[in-house]
């Protein structure tokens, strides 16, 4: 629903089922975002910091390239 931009408020496209379906997903396996954390704290960033900053600092320098060009409406920050 918040990604599809309030279609999952209305009947019209059918969203409002497919958003029910996906949750009884995330209520079998449990919390989402109590997982999400748990892999977050306890498998990356313990085991792969390294891996997680490098990657933060080619996001950085990309979104930094790109909010210099041209026409670019969206400015990076």
């Amino acid at each position: 629903m918040q990604v599809c931009g309030g279609h999952g408020y209305i009947k019209e496209w059918g969203m409002e089922q497919i958003y029910r379906d996906v949750r009884i997903a995330t209520m079998f396996e449990g919390t989402t975002g109590i997982q999400t954390l748990d892999l977050l704290g306890h498998k990356i960033l313990l085991t792969r910091s390294k891996s997680l900053k490098a990657f933060s600092k080619d996001v950085l320098v990309f979104s930094k390239d790109k909010s210099m060009t041209s026409g670019n409406p969206h400015n990076v920050k």
